[in-house]
């Protein structure tokens, strides 16, 4: 039954795909599954583990759509456990015999607030007036154009590798174990671990000092981090902060390849000992920082 429930949950995600939560007169602009308000009270059979299972499936598929539509969001754990805390609610006000109706569009309107605090007031005045929103293209990249963009052979990548935002489909990473290479790739938005790859945030990984020989961030870290320096948010001194560790994270002789390239002013803040050259590929900037002490 549970099965059934989240099958439901991402039907409806999937039809407010494009309803914007930040419309004025939100949730006038979402829709509501047919079956789902009735579905909502067999959850009182599940047990606290189903229930807890539940709620982070739709957090995470809210989560989803959310980076969908804007990847510079910062969702942090505190926002995230907001979340959770919104589904739990929902679900426990539908085992208590509210109309299944009037739960579902009070969750809507409460996922309206939440997502607020994630946006400058600035963006939310501009699109407050809209009823549905657009969503940025966020493409994985093939081996073969990684090759192309870095002038790189991957079979000459040296061991262990790691990849920052791999993509869903991890396709890098399961490009370089087609060649008997060692890789880890992690990215926001894997559905869940495994061997080769892991959910995480760059801000939030543990980057272990003299750990990977070879580190690749396309149009990942670096395009985030430009984002964050050309909105002055309060993250700039994290992402400082992590460009270090990655750096340090190199093993000596290893190598960092990213694009976009940095403005030169942060690039020039890596630690001694590690030699940065930049050349342009597809009309974009890229660096390769390569530690020698």
């Amino acid at each position: 039954m549970i099965d059934d429930i989240t099958r439901l949950i991402r039907t409806q995600v999937h039809m407010n795909r494009d309803a914007n939560l930040l419309y004025r007169h939100c949730p006038d602009n979402m829709l509501i599954h047919s079956n789902l308000a009735s579905r909502l009270k067999r959850s009182a059979l599940f047990s606290d583990d189903g229930l807890r299972r539940l709620v982070a499936f739709a957090s995470r598929q809210t989560v989803d759509v959310l980076y969908r539509h804007n990847q510079f969001l910062q969702i942090s754990s505190e926002l995230r456990g907001t979340l959770t805390q919104i589904y739990m609610e929902t679900l426990e006000q539908a085992l208590n015999g509210c109309s299944g109706y009037d739960v579902i569009r009070r969750h809507q309107f409460e996922l309206s607030n939440w997502v607020r605090d994630l946006y400058p007031r600035r963006y939310i005045d501009v699109l407050e007036d809209h009823t549905v929103i657009g969503s940025a293209h966020c493409a994985e990249y093939s081996p073969a154009m990684i090759e192309k963009i870095y002038r790189i052979d991957l079979y000459d990548l040296k061991e262990p590798i790691l990849d920052i935002g791999c993509g869903t489909q991890q396709q890098l990473v399961a490009g370089l174990q087609k060649l008997g290479k060692y890789v880890y790739g992690f990215d926001r938005c894997i559905g869940g671990p495994s061997d080769s790859a892991g959910t995480g945030d760059w801000l939030t990984f543990r980057f272990e000092p003299e750990t990977w020989s070879s580190i690749i961030a396309n149009m990942s870290f670096s395009n985030h981090f430009i984002h964050h320096l050309a909105e002055k948010t309060r993250f700039i001194s994290r992402y400082q902060s992590a460009y270090t560790a990655i750096c340090k994270s190199l093993k000596i002789g290893g190598t960092f390849y990213y694009s976009p390239s940095l403005p030169a002013d942060i690039e020039s803040l890596r630690p001694d000992g590690f030699h940065i050259s930049r050349h342009e590929s597809f009309g974009v900037s890229v660096s390769v920082v390569t530690r020698s002490a």
